[in-house]
């Protein structure tokens, strides 16, 4: 059937029957691709919160110090968590398991935000230095997104 159809459609027809295929190959993996990296395309693409920026420096604790935040809310998603890490984003970074938002727990609309105490369990030479970030966790109508909110 095949040497039928090439006939038919001339000499040029397998080239073209031969692009088609790659082109339908090509599509295929690009959607593989997008499903496997989903998370990582909504966190660079649509994330619930932007423009993060740590504050000052508002005391030292016991164990550690006490900071603020701001970052402003683009979609109306819950909130989960925030996980924050000492290190570098995209290298080698440790996460803190100890730091918290002290502040009350409040459902919050879109807008700009500012959290004014967040505990974080290093020095205050450590924060200043830069070596701080956190990425906030909503969810979306079931689905987990990962926003990189304060770098």
């Amino acid at each position: 059937m095949t040497t039928t159809v090439v006939k038919a459609l001339g000499t040029r027809e397998p080239w073209r029957y031969a692009l088609f295929r790659l082109l339908r190959l090509l599509m295929v993996a690009l959607a593989i691709t997008a499903f496997l990296f989903r998370h990582e395309i909504e966190t660079a693409l649509h994330p619930v919160i932007i423009d993060g920026e740590w504050g000052e420096f508002v005391r030292a604790e016991r164990d550690g110090i006490v900071v603020s935040a701001s970052g402003q809310k683009v979609r109306e998603c819950g909130w989960v968590k925030t996980e924050f890490f000492l290190g570098a984003r995209g290298y080698l970074s440790s996460y803190m398991k100890d730091a918290r938002h002290l502040d009350e727990p409040m459902v919050r609309d879109q807008g700009v935000h500012y959290w004014s105490e967040i505990f974080l369990p290093i020095s205050r030479s450590a924060f200043e230095d830069g070596f701080v970030y956190a990425d906030s966790i909503h969810d979306c109508g079931g689905r987990l997104v990962r926003s990189h909110f304060l770098n």
